[in-house]
């Protein structure tokens, strides 16, 4: 998988070398490194992809470089990190760095790269996510949700994506924590409508102090949205029911909480539904969902990579009327699953040239 070899770079007057880890798996670059696209970097060491290039506006490289070194909530990168001619050098892989807001401008084409996984959330249509492709790229990877972008979940619908598509999305953290287990759960017992809430941390675009038109983030528990339901029902056509699902947001750093409530139409009881899933969880599904038996908090899951923990003491039935608690980091398992999907695209689009 991976070549060891060496790496001399500048700094200043002083060659400094480093041990080099060579990735051979697709190469990839990032459009925008907040929460998530940091997480998608950092993760990318584990996971065998590539990633080249990065692109964030009117950020000092310096500032990049401290933020990928030192996060608060994931503790202190296992890399390495230099800075090399205004790029990064992570683990002694190159990383090239550009600062443009413009997506048309992203200079891409000088960097051979075969996706580009934009978490920026602003690419709402596939219109927007094109300039991306015109930019260089040969295809794209989103955050957001749209009616004209299709969809796909690990453990869901990953095998119906096409190498014929150029843009596609993984939906919503809360969507890929949600619809594994749900597939799972309208296999065996019948799905007739779901309704949920998800109470997720405090978001970087919240205040700490109440102003005009806002409330403090570190002092209330807020409404919120979330795009759950589209990413369920998008991947899950054969769950023909109604789907509802909002959030709340409280006051800390990470991971989320889902609840959901469903009617069955079959019959289950407790142990059966635990049964279920422990059997899903331990087979087809083991690098996606996972149950904990245990009493545990919010910050037991942090960087968890999985996309849901189901917590068999969040487990309720009165007759047909069920109620389900999943954890889930909502900042490295989504990474995660972007970075398996990169994977499973390249798979793919292989494919296609042979």
């Amino acid at each position: 998988m991976f070549k060891n070899t060496l790496l001399t770079v500048h700094k200043g007057l002083k060659h400094v070398v480093f041990s080099r880890t060579i990735c051979n798996g697709p190469k990839v670059a990032i459009n925008g490194i907040g929460r998530i696209g940091k997480s998608v970097l950092r993760e990318s060491f584990k996971n065998n992809v590539n990633i080249v290039a990065v692109n964030q506006p009117s950020v000092d490289i310096k500032a990049v470089a401290k933020a990928l070194m030192y996060d608060t909530v994931h503790g202190p990168f296992s890399k390495v990190v230099t800075i090399h001619d205004k790029n990064l050098c992570i683990d002694g892989r190159l990383v090239k760095v550009f600062h443009e807001a413009t997506l048309e401008k992203i200079p891409w084409k000088t960097v051979p790269i075969d996706y580009v996984i934009d978490v920026t959330g602003k690419c709402n249509e596939e219109k927007d996510a094109m300039k991306h492709i015109n930019a260089g790229a040969k295809k794209v990877l989103v955050t957001s949700l749209s009616k004209d972008i299709p969809i796909f979940v690990k453990g869901v619908n990953f095998e119906s994506y096409k190498n014929t598509m150029k843009v596609v999305s993984c939906g919503s953290s809360t969507g890929n924590s949600a619809a594994p287990l749900m597939k799972v759960l309208h296999s065996k017992f019948g799905i007739l409508n779901c309704m949920g809430t998800t109470t997720h941390p405090m978001r970087s675009f919240q205040h700490i102090h109440d102003g005009l038109g806002f409330k403090s983030a570190v002092a209330n528990i807020g409404l919120d949205s979330t795009g759950a339901a589209i990413t369920i029902g998008s991947s899950l056509p054969d769950l023909k029911c109604n789907i509802h699902i909002d959030a709340s947001s409280v006051p800390v750093l990470n991971v989320s909480l889902l609840k959901l409530y469903m009617n069955f139409e079959n019959q289950a009881t407790v142990d059966a539904i635990k049964t279920e899933i422990a059997n899903k969880a331990e087979s087809e599904l083991k690098d996606v969902l996972h149950y904990v038996d245990d009493k545990l908090v919010s910050s037991d899951f942090i960087s968890c990579q999985y996309s849901g923990v189901v917590d068999f003491n969040q487990i309720q039935v009165i007759d047909n009327l069920i109620s389900i608690g999943i954890w889930y980091d909502n900042e490295v398992g989504y990474a995660c699953r972007m970075l398996d999907f990169v994977k499973h695209m390249a798979e793919i689009d292989a494919k296609k040239t042979k």
